[in-house]
């Protein structure tokens, strides 16, 4: 196999696949995917018992866990030029024989929960829609916590799994609003919480391009998932806005 495929019909951060082109997995078994116009034959120690395989001359794809394996961090690791925070990994099982595709889900960084993750990317909307500079109100319904969860948000036309891995509450995935907002969990206890958020931002962000950002603590919650923010709550105070091009810390 090339080891350099065509990067004209190589997109890395969107992907629309069809499982049934995985043709060198049997049906059942679970996959991550993505695209890259270089053949990375290296990574596969990421992958469960299976090398990496390519179609359309920029796709790879190859088994992983079904518990999954962390393939986005693997990835990086095994091969530092790769960037996940822009990278789409897809994760999804080969259908059976006759039987209709299990629905692709683009996924984060770590590929671990087709049924957790978010996309890896998102379509991409226009500056005016996706300001990384000013903020978007999150509605309350949209607010997937508990009464009392603090949480972080930030604009930004691509979704960043890296984000979400370093900055967020272990238990927390990045969730997408209005492909544009996205927003996660965070650790209440630690003191001076917005200074951390900045700071690990700027350190996963790529390019150095810090959005802006806010905090807040969701003040209700009800059984259907909706909540509201509290402007006065006790961790009011980690309301901070973030508005800076900082280098990017590695």
């Amino acid at each position: 196999m090339a080891s350099t495929m065509t990067p004209a019909v190589c997109n890395t951060t969107d992907m629309v696949v069809d499982p049934a082109n995985f043709t060198k997995l049997a049906p059942g078994t679970n996959y991550c995917a993505f695209n890259y116009p270089v053949a990375l034959t290296n990574i596969t120690s990421c992958c469960k018992g299976s090398p990496v395989y390519t179609y359309n001359n920029c796709t790879q794809y190859c088994a992983v866990n079904s518990t999954g394996s962390e393939f986005g961090q693997c990835l990086v690791s095994i091969d530092p030029q790769v960037n996940a925070s822009g990278l789409a990994i897809l994760y999804g099982t080969i259908p059976q024989k006759g039987a209709a595709a299990t629905t692709t889900v683009p996924g984060s960084a770590d590929c671990s929960s087709a049924g957790q993750n978010q996309r890896s990317t998102m379509a991409a909307p226009s500056a005016a829609k996706c300001d990384i500079y000013n903020l978007t109100t999150i509605p309350p319904w949209e607010l997937n916590f508990t009464k009392g969860t603090a949480y972080c948000s930030f604009n930004n036309p691509v979704y960043l799994p890296n984000v979400g891995a370093a900055c967020c509450l272990s238990n927390s995935t990045l969730q997408v609003f209005n492909n544009c907002t996205q927003f996660c969990a965070v650790d209440a206890s630690i003191p001076d919480s917005p200074h951390n958020f900045t700071d690990c931002l700027n350190k996963t962000v790529p390019d150095g391009q810090l959005p802006a950002f806010q905090c807040d603590v969701v003040k209700t919650g009800a059984a259907n998932g909706a909540s509201g923010m509290d402007p006065v709550a006790s961790l009011c105070a980690m309301l901070f806005t973030g508005m800076a091009v900082l280098a990017w810390i590695v």
